[in-house]
């Protein structure tokens, strides 16, 4: 369900809400969260924002597993510091909310379709007499309750998002949960961000360092970020090219597909992502007379100022909401034997056989198009072996495909 689902109908079928509404400031909250994920606005500012969105006294917001006792707060609203460490290192584990989407003997993650409320997990009369709200819960106020479960893969991996009133509060109306529930495919995406930007680096700068092509485009597939990788890739025209949208020299440039039998796949994929919150993928084939594998192709929502990375979007030219774009080329690339001997400390001869094995060419092959025997180039691979520290043929390939190419100048 996406916003454009709930609103009065506008332009091109797209909701328009009127500034102020509580549903145009859940759409900025949506943009919020993504600057979040993304390290370029506070958790905790989203946060106090859902909370006063949805009219609850607190929120909170944790992504981990439990259970083996890795628990990362994302943000707490409201809730007063000495109750957070109490709740980490000993009451998640006695959370009734959280043990009703407990995973089932067959594993996974019992969640329900949208948000609900905490008398559908638990019952008022059970929930007031455990010993989770009588020894912590009702100390701060989580009597009545309103979120959602999310599974993160894993196994036990869980992001549960919970709004709170006292007892003495109004409980929670099906309209507050309907807005949540609408707010859910925007909150998953900045969560799959937030883990994925954890692990390779904090902020949109760290794509720079990553070998598979980022770009940062609008719903109509205007550019505003693109790294290294997908520069390189833009440029050979290789499965998507970047084009100028309109005859002034300076309008942004778009994304294309290189195949005209991909474009509206293409444009369909990034305005789903861009629009309706929602991680979607797409095999994208190569330019015309190449036999090499298609490309990977995944979108996910990006919006507010992390959209804003690159310089179109930032001088004002485009506007969210926007999608990352993440393409991978499943075809082994041939690194520069010259880089090679730099990094590693390899011979001539020794960078130009790995160069080639990370091409794809076997031992056998590389022997025959030498003119060697087969014995001579396995001895060279053990010495690329012991000099880059990689254990295999295998590990090898791998580490020389996470280097960085050579970068073309973006026309």
């Amino acid at each position: 369900m996406s916003f454009a689902d709930t609103g009065p109908a506008g332009p091109a079928g797209v909701a328009v809400y009127h500034r102020g509404s509580r549903e145009h400031r859940l759409l900025d909250l949506a943009g919020l969260l993504h600057d979040a994920a993304a390290g370029e606005a506070s958790w905790d500012d989203a946060g106090d924002r859902l909370r006063r969105a949805i009219d609850a006294d607190t929120a909170t917001l944790w992504i981990g597993d439990p259970r083996a006792g890795r628990v990362e707060t994302l943000f707490r609203s409201a809730i007063p510091d000495a109750a957070v460490a109490p709740y980490v290192e000993h009451f998640h584990a006695f959370d009734p909310w959280v043990a009703a989407c407990a995973p089932p003997a067959g594993g996974g993650v019992r969640v329900a379709p949208g948000a609900c409320f905490g008398q559908d997990l638990v019952p008022l009369a059970d929930y007031a007499e455990s010993a989770f709200y009588r020894d912590y819960a009702r100390g701060i106020g989580l009597y009545h309750a309103v979120g959602v479960i999310m599974p993160l893969g894993g196994g036990t991996m869980v992001a549960p998002l919970g709004l709170h009133r006292p007892r003495a509060g109004r409980p929670f109306s099906d309209a507050e949960r309907r807005l949540l529930t609408a707010l859910l495919p925007h909150l998953r995406g900045a969560l799959r961000l937030h883990r994925h930007l954890r692990d390779v680096g904090k902020g949109l700068a760290a794509l720079d360092a990553m070998p598979l092509a980022a770009f940062v485009l609008n719903a109509s597939r205007h550019l505003g970020y693109a790294n290294e990788a997908a520069a390189r890739l833009a440029a050979a025209g290789d499965g998507v090219r970047l084009v100028r949208s309109g005859p002034p020299p300076d309008a942004p440039l778009q994304l294309v597909a290189a195949r005209a039998a991909d474009g509206a796949a293409l444009a369909a994929l990034v305005r789903r992502a861009a629009m309706q919150g929602e991680t979607v993928g797409l095999r994208l084939g190569r330019a015309a007379g190449r036999a090499a594998p298609a490309l990977c192709a995944l979108a996910t929502p990006l919006h507010g100022r992390a959209a804003a990375a690159g310089g179109a979007i930032r001088r004002g030219r485009l506007s969210p909401p926007a999608a990352l774009l993440l393409i991978r080329d499943p075809a082994p690339a041939r690194p520069a034997p010259g880089v090679l001997a730099d990094l590693f400390g390899l011979t001539p001869a020794e960078a130009d056989i790995a160069a080639t094995l990370a091409g794809g060419l076997r031992v056998q092959a590389v022997a025959a198009a030498r003119g060697v025997g087969i014995e001579t180039v396995r001895s060279q691979v053990r010495a690329i072996l012991g000099k880059t520290g990689a254990t295999n043929l295998r590990d090898l390939e791998r580490l020389l495909a996470a280097l960085p190419q050579p970068l073309p100048p973006l026309r």
